[in-house]
């Protein structure tokens, strides 16, 4: 989470955040089940600068640490909705208990 704040305060203040593109051959790829021939194909990757000082022993990889970054997210929502939903039972059964 401190990554992406990180980069949002960047954005905010600074300037874009530019995803660095890496495009690289593919060594081992099978289509159909039928093997391709070694560096058939490539691939192309994005990756953040600098995300190892927040996540050591990560590539930066854009893809991945955006979906991490939406489940964090995911699970916070859903903790939220889980309070407010025991909260809104709460007030509904006061409510109920003094009418």
């Amino acid at each position: 989470m401190k990554f992406f704040n990180d980069r949002r305060v960047h954005t905010i203040h600074r300037g874009n955040v530019k995803p660095v593109s890496h495009t690289m051959p593919i060594w081992n790829m099978v289509v159909n089940g039928k093997k391709l021939d070694p560096g058939t194909g490539t691939m192309t990757v994005w990756l953040f600068d600098n995300a190892d000082e927040y996540m050591p022993g990560k590539s930066g990889n854009v893809f991945n640490l955006c979906e991490q970054y939406f489940l964090i997210l995911k699970n916070l929502v859903n903790q939220w909705l889980n309070q407010k939903a025991m909260i809104e039972r709460k007030l509904g059964r006061k409510w109920s208990d003094s009418s």
